[in-house]
């Protein structure tokens, strides 16, 4: 389950990034070959954009996720940006 985000002095990031390390090691698990996904936690829960997008961004370019077509589901055109910067910034 994704966190609530409070204050960071909860373990939000760690379980942030446990909750996207589970969903890719199902995918693995199943052979899956593309994975469609929201950010996680950042409606009600609060979690700030740029660090979700950081965390799944991170998740999902491991070089043992490489295999799989990660597409994400935003619903504001705001997120575009922040992985846009993520994408530049990696290469």
């Amino acid at each position: 389950m994704a966190p609530r985000y409070r204050d960071e002095k909860q373990r939000e990031t760690e379980q942030l990034q446990s909750a996207y390390e589970v969903i890719f090691d199902l995918v693995h698990q199943q052979t899956v070959q593309t994975l469609t996904l929201p950010v996680l936690s950042t409606g009600i829960y609060n979690y700030p954009k740029q660090k979700a997008a950081e965390i799944l961004y991170r998740v999902a370019t491991r070089p043992e996720n490489q295999t799989i077509k990660t597409k994400i589901i935003v619903l504001e055109p705001t997120w575009l940006p922040l992985f846009e910067k993520l994408i530049a910034v990696s290469s």
